[in-house]
Parts: structure tokens; C-alpha cells; sequence
């Protein structure tokens, strides 16, 4: 029988439109207009997907700031590390195919594969890839694909000369690169390239017919919100990450209306409109916990929460005696979360233009709240509360590291003497040069800056381009050998490196 076209204008409302009066969303658009400014939040979009319908998918504030074009269901984002649970669900459906096991060796797949030890690179399994329990340090590496030359092979190759800050299998450290890996098991065990995997099995099945993959397809774009971030209390404009490199770790530019596509799937156990793309068990697998999150990070909105963990590509905890599966992720100048509450058949994303902000998290427990009934609670202004108590935190940590300062110091040798070329095994080389008489280090475009003198061997350099989730200043140490020279330079990105001097510029 043909629907009706009044029947078909009003379920098109309902999916794209405003949200009735009738239901328990009926002041999210108020609610968020207000938080919106409390934040300073240029653009975000929302989508809410209830009984295998979406019941909210709208757009807020603009794609630019300071200019007029609005966010709507349709304006692309960068999702970041939700783009995890479509690398977890690519290997799901290799493994049903019997092309690979959760259990495989990684080395079957990728025999050039080291990790930095030998037992650990003979044992590291797919899982083990994608459940964060690889014993590197949590963001360990993650300076190889940020702004950087290297290919994803060779990101991958550098591992190797990776410590591990935690033994083997012991720890949740949250790593990107081991996802990079992932993606290129997926690739090796189909003979196919991982885009082209995610496109086949998920974006393509699913409907996700605006979500793109690389830098290209994105420039070509016409509806993309811009990044922002705060830069000495001022908002600006920053460029998008070229994630490239990191497809299977953070690639994915999608909009509230495809996503919602992926989250009827998970809810409806693999199925889009009665037709299969994921089979139960994948689904199940990935929600399954497989790694205990200590400290309950995942849920610091229920203090009477009793689990928190990580299964493949999604979080996990419980809220209200309900589970909750979701992921948050993070890019420059973007921030987004995803959230499932599967008893209640319950999906919502929150998809934003700023960078640091919470106010996805805070608006997807508000969203949680109406539907379960529970009272009304600000959770934009919590959030806000422990946004201040993080900034007046900073502001006391660099005061006791200017405490630390000895004064009255001077370097050890002529300024120019510390200039030269620097490597490291992992990271590849480092520059420090003198530029106007200041000394200047460079390691990619994202880590250079001025250095200036702290004390003795010590400078501080602080980063032309800082990253928003890393310390804008890093101390960059230099060490003098027995003959009088520069030997070395310590400095740290997300972890603490070396640098050894190689060279004259």
C-alpha cells in the first residue's frame, strides 16, 4: 500500500524538524540554545533515534564563526574516534567470512609487525588491537601521524621503538595507533584497502551516502562545519586534522542524519530497515566488555555506577540500571559523542565545531534523563562547574612549575652551540635552529616554537600551533657530553622523548 502524502510529509518533519511538544524533548531546543552560549559553541547538530525511528535531527548556530551559513541535519563533521566502532565492526564482518579470528596473531596478518617486545609481538592478537590493552602509554605515538610525513606502513614500523608504560595485557591505555594496525589487519586479510572496506560493508549498506573518508572528499564538500578553539580566551578559526593516516583510528566526516543509520544498526542488532549489514554476534562482541576502565572514567555521571569498561570500539558503563554503550571522540577544533542505551532502544549523537568543550556529554545525559523519566538536572551547567575546576587547576599547575624556575641561570654554552639536527628512532628527526637570534625547535607543525631560556640546560618552548588536549609550553632539556658538546635533547610530546644530536643543520 502507498503512503499517503500527508503521512510521508509528517514523518519528514519528525526526522528532520523540530521536535512535538508531546514529546520528552520538547525544551531540548531551548536547552540547547542556552548552552550553546553558556560554552561559546559556534555550531552543533543533533540527532535522536527512539524505536528504530529518528525522532531528532536538527542543526544549531552556524557552520563559521562570523558568518551566516546555519548547521543543519546535513553539515559534516569531523566524528574522530567513533570512527572506531566502524573499524571493530569492518573486522566483525572478516571474521563471520573466516577471513581472520578475534584471536589471530597480529603477525599472521602483517608479518613485518614488531612491537617493542619479541614476546609481545609474537602473541599480540586482533583483539587485543582494539580493546586498548596493548601496554603503550595512553596517546603513546600519536605525534607519528599528526601533521606528519609518514605513511601509515611506516607509522606502524616506528612502533617498535615504542615503550610500553604498562605490561602487556594489564591496562587500559587508550591508543590510537594499535587501531591503525587494525585497519591495515582488516586490509591484509581481505586484499582489499580499508576505505575501501568501510565503504563496501558499512557506509555503503547503511545509506551513509554523505560521510567521506579522506581530506579530499572533504575539501570537495559544500555543507562542513569549520573547527574552532579558544586561543588565549579568544575564539579562532583552526585548520582540520589531515587524518589520512588514521582512518581506522579517527577518519570518519559524517553528519548527525548518517550516523543515526549506524546507531538504528547497533540498536536493531546488525539490521537497517529489516535488511542485515552486521550479524548479532558482531554486535554483541564489540558491546561486550573486554577491558574494566579503572577509576569509572567512563561514567563520572553516576557515582553509584557498577561497571565501567571497554569492549571494541565503544565504552561501557551503567547509568540509572540501564547499560550504556557510547564513545566520545576528538579533533582539532571538533568534538562529538555517540551513545546507545539499548534496553530503551535509545540512540542519540552530538556532533560540535569547538574544541575542549563537554557540552556533547552534558547534552546526551539531558537527553537520557527526559527519556528515563528521571528529574531535571542542568547537566551543561555540571559540566561547566567541572570545566572551571579543570581551568583553575591549570592555572595552579603552571604556577607551581614557574615556583620550580632557579633564577639567575644561564645556558652552558653560546646559544648557537645548541642549534643542530636531533633523532630519535621513533620520532624521526628534530631541528633547533636560531632564528633572530632566539632558538627555535621544529619536530612537524604542530610541535615548533620558540625556545626560551627557563634555567641552566632548560628551555621552555611553547607551540606556535598547540594541540588543544596537550600542554601549550614543553621544557626541552639539553644534555652536554664529557667533550663539552650537545649530546642529546629530552622534551615531551604526549610522553616523555629523546632526541639524539646527529648533526649541524
Amino acid at each position: 500500500m502507498r503512503r499517503t502524502l500527508p503521512l510521508l510529509l509528517a514523518q519528514l518533519i519528525l526526522a528532520c524538524g523540530s521536535t512535538s511538544a508531546q514529546t520528552p524533548l520538547a525544551e531540548l531546543d531551548a536547552y540547547v540554545t542556552r548552552s550553546m552560549q553558556d560554552w561559546g559553541v559556534p555550531g552543533l547538530a543533533i540527532a535522536v533515534v527512539k524505536d528504530d525511528r529518528v525522532v531528532h535531527a536538527r542543526g544549531y548556530g552556524v557552520r563559521q564563526m562570523d558568518k551566516p551559513e546555519k548547521v543543519d541535519e546535513r553539515t559534516l563533521f569531523a566524528i574522530a574516534s567513533n570512527s572506531k566502532a566502524f573499524t571493530c565492526a569492518v573486522l566483525g564482518s572478516l571474521r563471520d567470512e573466516g577471513k581472520l579470528a578475534w584471536s589471530d596473531r597480529v603477525i599472521k596478518h602483517l608479518p613485518w609487525f614488531q612491537m617493542h617486545d619479541p614476546w609481545v609481538t609474537r602473541d599480540i592478537r586482533v583483539l587485543d588491537l582494539v580493546c586498548h590493552r596493548s601496554g603503550l602509554p595512553t596517546f603513546g605515538g600519536d605525534h607519528l601521524w599528526i601533521a606528519s610525513p609518514f605513511t601509515r606502513e611506516e607509522i606502524l614500523r616506528r612502533v617498535r621503538h615504542l615503550d610500553p608504560s604498562a605490561p602487556f595485557r594489564t591496562a587500559y591505555q587508550y591508543q590510537n595507533l594499535m587501531f591503525v594496525a587494525a585497519g591495515e589487519v582488516a586490509a591484509a586479510a581481505a586484499g582489499r584497502p580499508f576505505e575501501t572496506l568501510l565503504r563496501e560493508r558499512l557506509i555503503g549498506p547503511l545509506g551513509m551516502k554523505d560521510t567521506v573518508l579522506t581530506m579530499a572528499e572533504l575539501r570537495a564538500a559544500k555543507n562542513v562545519a569549520t573547527p574552532h578553539e579558544r586561543r588565549d580566551g579568544t575564539l579562532k578559526i583552526v585548520a582540520f586534522d589531515d587524518v589520512d593516516t588514521l582512518t581506522a583510528a579517527g577518519g570518519l566526516k559524517s553528519n548527525v542524519i548518517d550516523v543515526t543509520q549506524w546507531i538504528r544498526c547497533h540498536l536493531s542488532g546488525g539490521l537497517i530497515d529489516k535488511r542485515r549489514v552486521l550479524s548479532g554476534q558482531v554486535v554483541s562482541d564489540m558491546q561486550a566488555v573486554r577491558t574494566p576502565t579503572l577509576g569509572r572514567r567512563d561514567n563520572r555521571a553516576d557515582p553509584g555506577a557498577l561497571f565501567s569498561g571497554y569492549g571494541m570500539g565503544w565504552g561501557l558503563t551503567d547509568y540509572a540500571g540501564r547499560r550504556i554503550v557510547g564513545h566520545g571522540g576528538g579533533l582539532s577544533g571538533m568534538i562529538s559523542r555517540t551513545t546507545l542505551v539499548p534496553s530503551e532502544k535509545l540512540g542519540i549523537v552530538v556532533l560540535t565545531n569547538m574544541a575542549e568543550n563537554a557540552l556533547p556529554t552534558a547534552l546526551t545525559w539531558w537527553i537520557i534523563d527526559r527519556y528515563l523519566g528521571r528529574s531535571e538536572r542542568d547537566w551543561s551547567g555540571v559540566y561547566s562547574t567541572r570545566n572551571r575546576f579543570r581551568t583553575r587547576n591549570r592555572h595552579s599547575q603552571e604556577a607551581r612549575i614557574v615556583a620550580t624556575r632557579i633564577e639567575g641561570t644561564r645556558p652552558s654554552l653560546d646559544l648557537a652551540a645548541y642549534a643542530g639536527r636531533y633523532h630519535d628512532a621513533l620520532s624521526g628527526d628534530a631541528r633547533v635552529t636560531m632564528k633572530n637570534g632566539q632558538l627555535w625547535f621544529s619536530y612537524n607543525p604542530r610541535h615548533e616554537g620558540p625556545l626560551t631560556h627557563w634555567h641552566h640546560d632548560t628551555f621552555r618552548v611553547a607551540w606556535t600551533n598547540p594541540i588543544y588536549d596537550m600542554p601549550f609550553k614543553a621544557f626541552v632539556t639539553f644534555v652536554i657530553g664529557e667533550d663539552g658538546k650537545i649530546k642529546r635533547l629530552e622534551t615531551r610530546f604526549y610522553d616523555p622523548i629523546t632526541f639524539d644530536r646527529v648533526g649541524d643543520n
